[in-house]
């Protein structure tokens, strides 16, 4: 995970997910998922449309399980800082 865009006032509002598979020391991109916060607020509030739990449908379940993910992310603040 990391912030893929700051807002104006140095707040993250884009963040991307990156989902890897790896065999060995060999890692490959399976999938991408990404929140953003259109507000300003400091909530995540769209998605992408990403199946994220690999369940072979793209439902609120997988926009929650994204949205948990961002929120955990930015509480815990394991993300660059910009000054």
């Amino acid at each position: 995970m990391h912030v893929k865009h700051y807002s104006a006032n140095a707040k993250p509002n884009a963040i991307e997910l990156n989902f890897l598979e790896c065999a060995g020391e060999q890692e490959t991109l399976i999938y991408k998922a990404s929140a953003y916060d259109g507000d300003g607020d400091a909530v995540m509030d769209s998605f992408t449309n990403t199946d994220v739990n690999r369940n072979g449908k793209v439902d609120e379940l997988d926009k929650a399980l994204i949205r948990v993910l961002c929120k955990l992310f930015l509480e815990f603040k394991w993300y660059a800082h910009k000054e």
